[in-house]
């Protein structure tokens, strides 16, 4: 057997079919090109839970492209009876005998064969693109690790009129893309959106990668790769802003000695120097003339009045984000972290909340033990953060891969965060918890190294003495009845993302 892994357009190239030809008869060609074999989705599980999730909100939920059908026969390669193309499962046996094993491949649906099979889906309203100015996209929802059910660290932000940002790129983040934006073709589902995946490329302004750790940037290698190849031969060439921390750099460095990533084409931008270091103030870094220059440029590409980081308590170097756009709107991205008070106040900067707050929900309330270990926070946590900015719209993401229910919060427990009400004077009735300046005395007893926290972050670890009596409390409490939690959310509105999915603001309700 024969097996012809190819790119596309090579299987079509007669001098390849010519060489192909001149073996025996009797030998089998595996052909394994775009041309011939179909773009299923060989994960199924993740597939049907999309698809269920279209059935009932069909702009949020977006179908990624698959098809079941191949764009030429088999035949067209070459004049043989001996052609097969590979399946997902499919395997091949040396021994006892050489021999092709299907036994394990199973038929793989697409998204719409799975809704023909569903009698009450109704077909989608119309839903007109043209007043969302933001839209926020997460395409990887989960933490840590990918799962069945949800991939790593990933969001898109689609600035209407200017272009693309990334924020995040975890591995799988380039499959992700593909299959929610369309490649080679648009991805027709994806009303939100309209751009294929090379031409989402084309028009990338920004790369952000909140921290070091691999589920938020291993995938930015590929990503950068295909972008260099996307937009090597254009006239002008376009330049990308690659906002990180410090770290990132010295690393695409050492992997540009080994796969091409047009680094000469970088604007490299450290989280550091544009960090919102004087919360009375409000004025970041900006002494560095080379990035001042950058960041001039990133505001102009992409249309921002401010561009703002803060150290967040995560790990070493972990940054919060803040684009405030000329349009109005302001997104706030936590990447991983703790209740912060310095992400508090990036969102309080300017006397402007959040538009959206993108925030991190890695675990339920009963197991606040472990947020707290592992630096993360729980779902109430996240939407007291939001309330102490002031947010208009919470978007939950970063989910633990062990925990497959539904977020859920609870009055007590939004209220047990140490973090003041945007709009108010703390007190114990307009405040979630107690000031921001107690949440920043008690950074004080972190049992941490000082090198582990950016200089002037602070967290609310007010229970970290008490962590066993808290984790009991936590496990123990109702929630109140919705008059009283809906007191505490004011108009708050919520959304728990989901793998390629697209809000704009009024979309999270």
């Amino acid at each position: 057997m024969i097996v012809h892994s190819l790119g596309p357009g090579v299987a079509q190239d007669a001098r390849y079919k010519k060489w192909a030809a001149r073996f025996p008869a009797h030998v089998r060609h595996m052909v394994s090109a775009p041309e011939y074999v179909p773009d299923n989705n060989p994960f199924q599980r993740h597939l049907r839970i999309h698809a269920a999730m279209h059935a009932i909100s069909p702009h949020t939920y977006i179908l990624p492209q698959a098809t079941d059908k191949a764009e030429l026969p088999l035949h067209t390669f070459l004049d043989s009876k001996n052609l097969v193309a590979p399946k997902s499962m499919m395997m091949y046996d040396i021994e006892p005998e050489p021999k092709l094993d299907e036994s394990m491949v199973t038929q793989l649906l697409t998204a719409e064969q799975m809704l023909a099979k569903v009698d009450d889906v109704t077909p989608p309203s119309p839903h007109p693109n043209d007043g969302d100015d933001l839209v926020v996209c997460p395409i990887g929802t989960g933490s840590s690790v990918p799962s069945t059910y949800r991939n790593v660290s990933s969001n898109i932000v689609s600035v209407k009129g200017f272009g693309g940002i990334v924020l995040d790129c975890g591995e799988s983040t380039v499959s992700q893309l593909k299959r929610f934006l369309g490649f080679p073709r648009r991805n027709y589902a994806n009303t939100r959106i309209q751009q294929s995946y090379t031409e989402f490329l084309k028009t990338l302004k920004l790369l952000y990668v909140s921290h070091m750790h691999a589920d938020h940037h291993l995938g930015a290698i590929q990503l950068l790769h295909e972008w260099n190849q996307a937009t090597q031969m254009m006239d002008p060439k376009p330049r990308l802003s690659v906002l990180a921390p410090a770290r990132f750099w010295a690393w695409l460095e050492d992997f540009s000695g080994v796969q091409d990533l047009g680094l000469d084409r970088l604007d490299f931008i450290s989280c550091s120097d544009i960090r919102l270091i004087d919360p009375t103030a409000k004025i970041p870094i900006k002494e560095n003339q080379k990035y001042r220059t950058a960041v001039t440029k990133l505001k102009s590409d992409l249309g921002l009045v401010d561009i703002l980081t803060c150290g967040v308590i995560h790990c070493p170097w972990a940054y919060g984000l803040s684009l405030t756009h000329y349009t109005g709107w302001k997104l706030v991205y936590s990447g991983d972290t703790r209740p912060c008070a310095n992400l508090v106040t990036l969102g309080r900067a300017g006397d402007k909340p959040p538009t959206v707050l993108l925030h991190e929900a890695t675990l339920p309330d009963y197991l606040h033990v472990d947020a707290v270990a592992k630096r993360h926070s729980t779902v109430s946590e996240a939407v007291a953060m939001a309330l102490g900015m002031g947010a208009e719209n919470l978007l939950l993401t970063h989910f633990s891969q062990r925990c497959l229910d539904l977020p859920r919060w609870t009055t007590a427990n939004i209220e047990a965060v140490k973090v003041a009400r945007y709009g108010y004077v703390a007190s114990a009735s307009t405040s979630v918890g107690s000031s921001v300046d107690d949440v920043e005395d008690s950074a004080t007893e972190l049992d941490v190294d000082d090198d582990d926290i950016d200089a002037g972050a602070g967290v609310d670890f007010g229970h970290v003495n008490d962590l066993e009596t808290y984790g009991q409390d936590v496990a123990e409490q109702t929630d109140a009845p919705n008059a009283a939690l809906n007191a505490v959310l004011g108009n708050l509105k919520i959304a728990s993302a989901f793998d390629m999915s697209a809000y704009a603001p009024r979309d999270i309700k």
